[in-house]
């Protein structure tokens, strides 16, 4: 089997370089997107870890919920930390003058908007 192997590769020489040259940019670009994943994880993940960043946020009703209740959850089962209550607004914005897609002045998807010390 080598032997034939290593005939067709004798008498191919030019399909065979172009073949391997190929494996191996295609190898390189796999590599370099695995790479690029990880560092662009990175940030995310520092900026999270540097601001405490909440893995669960709850939104109420103030009617519906007193204070008390709202405390009495914070020692709840499982829960290991708690802040807040704290002020949040949702708000619309809008694509500025400059942009061209979306047009201007085209509504964004909503954002939550919550304050924190």
């Amino acid at each position: 089997m080598s032997k034939v192997v290593r005939a067709g590769v004798g008498r191919k020489r030019v399909q065979t370089l172009v073949m391997v040259l190929t494996t191996m940019m295609s190898v390189t670009a796999c590599i370099l997107a695995l790479g690029l994943l990880v560092a662009a994880q990175g940030p995310y993940e520092r900026s999270f870890t540097d601001q405490h960043g909440a893995h669960l946020n709850v939104v109420y009703d103030q009617s519906k919920v007193s204070p008390a209740q709202l405390a009495a959850a914070a020692h709840a089962p499982g829960v290991t930390a708690s802040a807040g209550p704290l002020p949040a607004v949702t708000v619309q914005p809008r694509s500025g003058p400059e942009t061209t897609l979306p047009p201007a002045g085209s509504p964004l998807p909503s954002m939550t908007l919550v304050g924190r010390a």
